[in-house]
């Protein structure tokens, strides 16, 4: 099948609102991949996280530091 990768402002929210989706698609076959900046809903996930800063509240949504 597919690796899908879903990209979000926060954790919490894949936590929250996507958990659902992303187990339907993972019984599907698909392999799941989260990008997110880290909060303490993070390490919840039952799917690898990749740490990206974002501006959730900005024009340009990468916060390069």
């Amino acid at each position: 099948m597919a690796k899908i990768v879903i990209v979000l402002n926060a954790s919490w929210n894949v936590w929250n609102f996507r958990l659902p989706l992303l187990r339907a698609l993972e019984a599907e076959g698909h392999t799941i991949e989260v990008i997110a900046p880290r909060d303490s809903y993070s390490d919840r996930l039952p799917y690898p996280h990749h740490h990206l800063a974002m501006r959730s509240r900005s024009l340009s949504l990468i916060h390069i530091s």
